[in-house]
């Protein structure tokens, strides 16, 4: 069983079946006001793609950095779709123009997921371009996906629970990291944070250990709802995260390890309407252009959510095989009172592992460092490097000489 992952990683056999368009669907019968049928939701977006819209700066630079992905699977001299002209990327402030995309986004509004985007024209490009490939999925893995709608897990801290949604979902590793976090706190094993020593070094030095701690965990047990070996009430047990997080700290080095997942491209966005109803919702195609496979007429990219599998131990619960959901990077968050369960803030990064990492901060800024939340985002913050195992963090610029020498 041996798997070159860097091969896998932008090959057809990564693409896993896109979700979204049954997500949305599902998530506007489940939840929407029914003010608003999917076509019209989604018809704005359709006119952007038909007439266009100016690319900004930092998306023009990574489309750039990204269009060798998808030129490599096309023949030579053929036009390279998502150009302006078969060749290159759009430039900052030029206009990019989507037609193919326009065509999905109506068809998939007008006639729903199944017959508007699975089983349909869309379906069947995609299909199409992955057994082109070398991958083997079917027009039936398209047409029998449904959406999961789980219980979310939540982890207290003071007086706020944060909210996740269970695994395949990696927002656990958020929820141990912050469990973890409040048992130091109370048992006197680290100073309480505080909007007087929030920027110090104890403070960054214990949020890092535990987002390890957490990564920990989750890198061990996240996988497929279906294959989980262990209950959500286990990996959230107060007890056994604190007499972990209690054997594991040290308050002076660096002790506890993980393994987060490479970095992702994605799209957040919290929505609160005027009658309090609140969203967190995240969407993601992985690591820039995904694969960079583009189905024929689609004008979109497939991702290579795959490449979240575990692909050298079968017997992970993680593993790769079919009708199976990856580890997964993305995940929207939500902050209630602890006492109410009413809605204290929506909050989302992107970012791939930084995602759990950036939710564990950002609690913690506004409820310990009772920072409103454009200061909260705005702190410096700490990310632990993708896939390392020795410690190594990187910091934000801002953050004092001081507190990075300690």
């Amino acid at each position: 069983f041996v798997v070159d992952e860097e091969k896998f990683c932008l090959s057809a056999h990564a693409v896993t079946v896109p979700g979204a368009a049954r997500g949305w669907e599902d998530l506007l019968t489940q939840h929407g006001s029914g003010k608003f049928t999917l076509q019209e939701l989604l018809e704005p977006a359709a006119i952007l793609a038909e007439e266009g819209f100016p690319v900004s700066p930092v998306t023009a630079h990574h489309w750039s950095s990204g269009i060798p992905v998808i030129k490599m699977w096309m023949e030579p001299g053929s036009k390279i779709p998502m150009t302006v002209d078969g060749t290159n990327a759009p430039n900052a402030g030029e206009i990019f123009v989507n037609q193919d995309l326009a065509r999905v986004l109506r068809e998939f509004g007008s006639k729903g997921a199944t017959d508007g985007f699975y089983n349909s024209a869309t379906g069947k490009a995609i299909v199409e371009a992955v057994q082109k490939h070398g991958g083997v999925m079917t027009m039936n893995d398209l047409t029998s996906h449904t959406s999961l709608f789980p219980q979310p897990m939540a982890a207290q801290y003071r007086n706020v629970k944060l909210w996740q949604v269970p695994p395949n979902g990696q927002g656990v590793a958020a929820l141990i990291a912050l469990a973890g976090l409040q048992h130091l706190e109370e048992s006197g094993k680290c100073p309480k944070i505080s909007p007087d020593n929030i920027e110090d070094a104890d403070a960054y030095h214990v949020q890092m250990e535990m987002m390890r701690l957490g990564f920990k965990d989750a890198r061990e047990h996240v996988a497929c709802p279906d294959h989980v070996r262990v209950t959500h009430e286990w990996l959230l047990d107060a007890e056994r995260i604190g007499t972990r997080a209690a054997a594991l700290f040290d308050p002076n080095k660096a002790v506890i390890h993980g393994t987060p997942l490479p970095s992702s491209c994605t799209v957040s966005f919290q929505v609160v309407d005027k009658e309090g109803n609140a969203v967190s919702f995240v969407n993601s195609n992985f690591m820039g252009f995904g694969t960079g496979i583009v189905p024929e007429g689609c004008g979109f990219t497939l991702q290579n959510r795959g490449f979240g599998f575990t692909l050298t131990d079968p017997s992970h619960p993680n593993a790769l095989a079919g009708a199976k959901r990856p580890y997964h990077t993305i995940i929207p968050g939500m902050l209630t009172y602890a006492d109410t369960n009413e809605l204290y803030a929506t909050l989302s990064n992107m970012g791939g592992n930084m995602q759990p990492q950036g939710h564990l901060q950002l609690t913690v800024n506004m409820v310990a460092g009772e920072m409103d939340a454009q200061a909260a985002i705005d702190k410096s913050r700490f990310c632990i490097a993708s896939g390392t195992h020795d410690g190594v963090v990187q910091l934000e610029h801002g953050v004092s000489e001081t507190t990075a020498a300690n």
